[in-house]
């Protein structure tokens, strides 16, 4: 690869990159989710410009989220996660870079929400772990509603899935 990839040191705005690690192509940037100390709101959201090596200027604190980040996701301008409030009950939220508004997409009371996918810019798959009816939720992106009228059936509760492009 030669120069292409060159070695450097990211100095993030916060620790514990827990939350996740992404590709944003279009903007040939790297989202992070950075947990930081779990149960104190001193996370963030972070973006990487692959093009000047530097973070960029824009963050997204956990404090604006309302609790610690679990999971990210991020497609179209929109950062989605997973978060866990004080009182370890998870949500899924949705922050919109263009206009700099956070919304309420799913909430549980408990800490049953687990990981998040996107499928093919239009929909997001959240794994529900609830005890009595553990599956796969489907949500669509630009409207936000909730495709699945109740979650699909994973046979265990599911944590985690991941699409590829072929």
């Amino acid at each position: 690869l030669g120069d292409v990839y060159k070695r450097q040191e990211i100095v993030l705005g916060a620790t514990n990159p827990f939350a996740g690690i992404l590709l944003d192509e279009r903007n040939e940037r790297i989202v992070i989710g950075e947990t930081g100390k779990f149960g104190e709101t001193d996370g963030r959201v972070e973006f990487f410009s692959i093009k000047d090596g530097i973070i960029t200027p824009q963050n997204i604190p956990e404090s604006k989220w309302g609790g610690d980040l679990n999971r990210i996701a991020f497609v179209k301008n929109k950062v989605f996660a997973v978060i866990s409030d004080a009182n370890f009950n998870t949500s899924l939220k949705v922050y919109d870079l263009a206009n700099a508004t956070l919304k309420p997409v799913y909430e549980t009371t408990g800490f049953s929400l687990a990981g998040i996918s996107i499928f093919s810019e239009v929909e997001l798959f959240l794994c529900d772990r609830d005890l009595k009816k553990p599956g796969i939720r489907i949500f669509d992106i630009e409207s936000l509603t909730q495709k699945t009228s109740e979650p699909i059936d994973t046979g265990l509760p599911p944590v985690s899935l991941v699409f590829f492009k072929m």
